[in-house]
């Protein structure tokens, strides 16, 4: 079973959690190369760079990705109503991670976060946080952005005010794409309600990708409309 296999097979026994920072998966393509993802009964898919990364869905149900250019994007996909995200490297070799990049995110995350801690463990990194200034989850959000931890690593508390800053940062992304979708918490979940086109939809998801960290419980009551 290859690297792609595995990954595939472990998101079925993900839970369905709202999206945010950091990816669900990662994967690694060499130039020209192309592999199959089985995902199960998949709804949409969509590349961020489809310049790095191209995508099929087959008649078999299976997911063909074929590498472009050298480079890096991310890959969403919808299974049984639950978003993943993927990072792809497309020629690893030729396209190395920004250490220094990422080593100035850490220092500046835990500057704003307090307390956070980091380790690794069986090849993986681990990072736990409080998250109770706005500054502290812009930092996070930085690091997350460009480190290489997973979803299922990442232990973050929050307070009330930093969600609710959260939120006002989700609704300005909204606004951009479906100003007439609506966002609040009810309890730990998020709870998004509308009517959008399936674009919208996509749209929607990308923006909570991109402005938010960690889990939450997603409840999304989305009508999608033609």
């Amino acid at each position: 079973m290859s690297g792609l296999e595995r990954a595939a097979a472990l998101l079925a026994l993900a839970p369905a959690l709202a999206l945010g920072w950091p990816v669900d998966r990662t994967a690694e393509l060499k130039l020209e190369e192309t592999s199959f993802l089985k995902l199960g009964s998949l709804e949409f898919v969509e590349v961020d760079t489809p310049a790095v990364l191209s995508t099929e869905v087959l008649p078999t149900g299976e997911l063909l990705l074929s590498a472009g250019k050298a480079g890096q994007t991310l890959l969403m996909t919808e299974v049984e109503s639950k978003p993943t995200f993927w990072r792809v490297q497309v020629g690893v070799a030729s396209v190395p991670p920004d250490s220094k990049l990422a080593e100035a995110a850490l220092a500046k995350a835990q500057k704003a976060c307090p307390g956070m801690k980091v380790r690794s463990e069986l090849g993986q990194k681990h990072l736990q946080a409080a998250v109770q200034s706005d500054g502290c989850r812009r930092a996070l959000r930085a690091l997350l952005e460009r480190d290489d931890i997973l979803s299922a690593n990442l232990d973050l508390t929050f307070d009330v005010p930093t969600l609710q800053a959260q939120l006002r940062d989700v609704g300005e992304g909204f606004s951009k794409v479906a100003p007439q979708v609506k966002a609040r918490y009810l309890g730990a979940g998020l709870v998004l309600s509308g009517e959008v086109t399936p674009a919208e939809h996509r749209a929607v998801l990308w923006e909570l990708f991109r402005r938010c960290i960690g889990r939450l419980a997603l409840d999304d009551g989305l009508k999608e409309t033609p």
